[in-house]
């Protein structure tokens, strides 16, 4: 089901919520990262087999939605202001994401994380929304 707004492009409710259960399951595996790493936890989220797949999933869940929204977005021409308000804004998160973490972590730090490839795959989906 999809709700109009008026000029923009109409709301996928279903893809918002898939959008919403996204961040809330990287809301708790990063939680659970941070409980391991400050000692409050002893269950390793970075080796365990299902906080692995779960990690992953998470990715993947991420980058799917991302595309179905480009698609849903801007299947009938790219909104080019838009297109590129939208990469600013992710590039700026993820360059803070690599500054934040070589901050806090300079031995282990994010150089290419979800953001980073959320920014490139944007630019690669570029011809096939034309």
């Amino acid at each position: 089901m999809s709700i109009e707004t008026g000029g923009k492009p109409a709301r996928w409710q279903l893809l918002d919520l898939l959008r919403g259960l996204t961040i809330l399951a990287m809301v708790v595996f990063h939680l659970s990262w941070d409980l391991y790493y400050f000692g409050y936890s002893p269950v390793d989220v970075t080796q365990e087999f299902g906080w692995v797949v779960f990690q992953k999933s998470i990715l993947s869940s991420f980058l799917l939605l991302v595309g179905m929204g480009l698609v849903l977005g801007h299947g009938n021409g790219i909104r080019w202001r838009r297109f590129w308000r939208r990469w600013a804004f992710i590039v700026i998160a993820a360059l803070l994401t690599t500054a934040g973490t070589y901050w806090m972590f300079p031995d282990y730090f994010v150089f290419f994380g979800v953001l980073h490839a959320i920014a490139l795959f944007s630019l690669m989906a570029l011809p096939f929304l034309q």
